[in-house]
């Protein structure tokens, strides 16, 4: 991981299928400032690299 990148891991609840699993990561990936997203259908956990000079925590939380 670069410097100018951090990484979050995120429990997101509400996740029915692997169809939600792939539209939430397909919504992660398309924010500006997200570089990588792995999510677990299984563990409903987000895995998320970013680059805080482009976006926030918090920014993540709501999208």
């Amino acid at each position: 991981m670069k410097p100018t990148e951090k990484a979050i891991h995120i429990h997101i609840d509400g996740i029915s299928c692997i169809n939600c699993c792939n539209k939430i990561e397909k919504a992660l990936y398309g924010t500006d400032g997200v570089i990588s997203v792995n999510l677990s259908y299984e563990t409903q956990i987000a895995d998320i690299v970013y680059n805080p000079t482009i976006l926030s925590i918090e920014s993540i939380y709501f999208r």
